[in-house]
């Protein structure tokens, strides 16, 4: 690409001219004190001092004026100013040599809008090409914006079946029209052969199956190729959580009219088995108060037969009193759909009060990559304790729920985000029968059945501020009405997954929410520091809390990856806790 009617010989005859001048002035340690840049442009100075790459406060150097002049000259002409010269460069030295002023005295000339634009197209229709220049008319020429569109044309081309087009770039032909400089330009492009996907290839799978990852891309063989197709697919397979990572796919060039894609990939631990004990110090206000360790453990089979079946058993004990077990069982792509059926069993002793068990079917679908629409049968069975029946007016419950709702993500990477958003709302409607006790049912003048209605919804937005550092909104709201709600129907929380700095599951209500702010360090890809913020609040009948119930949790926490899994480790203080 070159511009026509560019003369800069003389200039530089004359800046030599005043270099010579000045060497028997200027001192080997003299510095440069100050830069001015003078003629009718509209760029600042400072931005022209950075263009030019001359630091203030530094050794100066006549050798280095040529390449500034360069810079300066070719800035100039990337933003339309295809005439523009440096006329000459001033050297003022201060009276000890010490110093050294330069002026540089610019003709930046006129400005050149962008004329004619003629496209040629070997294959596909000039009007296909034409809306990436359609907001050149009326503006002034930018060698910027040209290399944009000509890589937006290159990509839409490559999304149309052609991923080795080429385009050629005519000379820029400068024309004054009306005292007014236009410059036109030819672009030709040259699609080559349209190009098909023979075979997608991996590599590095040592226990997942081909195919397993194949049906996750949405790539058929024989498709038409397309590079965003191809960058969607990267980002469906980062997504599994059987892989620690994914790189860009190669390509391979097939027969005439096809090429070979392989895909390298990093299996991450198909088998997991996670462990945490923590330790919760007696309250400061207790005297004979004493404290109590907790613990979790996870045992996950991610990747069953290399099949992408996944079995889970969960195991916690927030307290002494309480405990939660929970075993699932995912079979993917029921009927080679992407739709996957979950089944689960739930028991949770809840303090003194309940105990619950719980049996679900969970159906999910995706659409678009992003979007997941998901059901769920649950039948649950709640059986109080006797003392809590008596005193807390709990009643032996079978509730049976319909669940529906719709999921949307756009997170990069699943256990380490660094951008994205996540979205997930659901409704659920339960039937509840009461079975007893009967002297509760004809004391409170229960019903045989109720409806109970709740909301739940979830959002996360992950925003990457600074290299390795993340910004990390979490918001959780929840919502259970009915006309006889407990204790079991409550939602609860607080603890190591929504309110840090409490005890697990440390508080229950009708309405719940609670949010978590993170400022993150990335370590690693699954490895990351970071400080976090949170609040809750809860609205509790039973316990007395009226609305007015706000808590704040803050510390710090770790996440490192290890040979055994990923070390999880927070350190939470809150509402009225010391170090």
């Amino acid at each position: 690409m070159k511009y026509l009617s560019k003369t800069t010989f003389w200039p530089f005859i004359l800046f030599f001219v005043l270099i010579n001048s000045h060497n028997n002035y200027a001192n080997i340690s003299s510095i440069v004190n100050r830069v001015d840049f003078k003629g009718e442009f509209s760029f600042s100075n400072n931005d022209l001092l950075k263009i030019s790459k001359i630091a203030l406060k530094q050794r100066y150097f006549p050798q280095q004026l040529p390449k500034a002049i360069e810079n300066i000259e070719h800035y100039f002409a990337k933003t339309g100013y295809l005439f523009s010269r440096v006329d000459s460069v001033q050297t003022i030295f201060t009276a000890d040599s010490f110093k050294v002023n330069l002026i540089f005295w610019i003709n930046s000339g006129r400005q050149t809008y962008w004329g004619n634009i003629n496209i040629r197209s070997d294959s596909l229709s000039v009007e296909f090409y034409n809306k990436y220049l359609s907001g050149f008319q009326n503006v002034y020429y930018s060698e910027s914006n040209l290399e944009a569109a000509i890589n937006q044309m290159l990509e839409a081309a490559s999304n149309s079946g052609y991923p080795f087009a080429q385009i050629d770039v005519g000379d820029i032909v400068v024309r004054n029209d009306k005292d007014r400089y236009f410059a036109d330009i030819t672009i030709h492009i040259h699609e080559n052969q349209r190009t098909y996907l023979s075979n997608i290839l991996f590599d590095g799978n040592k226990n997942t199956k081909d195919y397993v990852l194949l049906r996750e891309t949405g790539l058929p063989r024989g498709m038409l190729y397309s590079r965003k197709a191809l960058n969607e697919a990267v980002v469906s397979l980062a997504r599994m959580p059987i892989l620690r990572s994914v790189e860009e796919p190669k390509l391979f060039k097939g027969n005439r009219d096809s090429v070979d894609v392989l895909i390298k990939v990093e299996e991450g631990n198909a088998t997991n088995f996670d462990g945490v004990i923590g330790y919760m110090p007696p309250s400061p206000n207790d005297e004979d108060g004493k404290g109590y360790f907790s613990g979790v453990v996870d045992v996950s089979f991610n990747n069953l037969f290399g099949t992408g079946r996944s079995f889970a058993v969960h195991w916690k004990k927030p307290d002494t009193l309480s405990e939660e077990f929970h075993v699932k069982y995912v079979e993917p792509w029921i009927f080679d759909l992407p739709m996957n059926l979950a089944v689960g069993l739930d028991r949770i002793v809840r303090d003194t009060l309940y105990i619950e068990w719980n049996y679900n079917f969970n159906l999910n679908m995706h659409f678009f990559k992003n979007i997941t629409v998901f059901t769920e049968i649950r039948q649950r069975s709640i059986t109080p304790d006797s003392s809590a029946s008596r005193n807390n007016r709990l009643t032996s419950n079978d509730i049976t729920d319909l669940q529906i709702g719709i999921q949307y993500d756009t997170r990069d990477y699943h256990l380490n985000p660094t951008s994205g958003l996540f979205y997930k709302t659901s409704f659920t409607y339960g039937l509840k029968k009461i079975k007893g006790p009967s002297y509760i049912i004809e004391e409170d003048g229960l019903k045989s059945s109720d409806e109970l209605q709740s909301y739940e919804i979830k959002f996360e937005w992950y925003l990457n501020v600074w290299k390795n550092q993340v910004f990390s909104l979490n918001l959780s709201g929840m919502h259970v009405s009915g006309s006889d709600i407990q204790v079991s129907d409550y939602f609860w929380f607080g603890g190591f997954n929504s309110l840090r700095g409490y005890r697990e599951n440390q508080f229950f209500g009708d309405k719940v929410a609670w949010a978590n702010l993170e400022y993150r360090f990335l370590v690693g890809r699954n490895s990351r520091l970071f400080l976090f913020n949170d609040w809750g609040f809860y609205d509790s009948p039973e316990s007395g809390s009226t609305g007015n119930t706000l808590l704040p949790g803050y510390g710090m926490g770790v996440r490192f990856e290890t040979a055994l899994g990923i070390l999880e480790v927070d350190y939470g203080l809150g509402k009225g806790d010391s170090f």
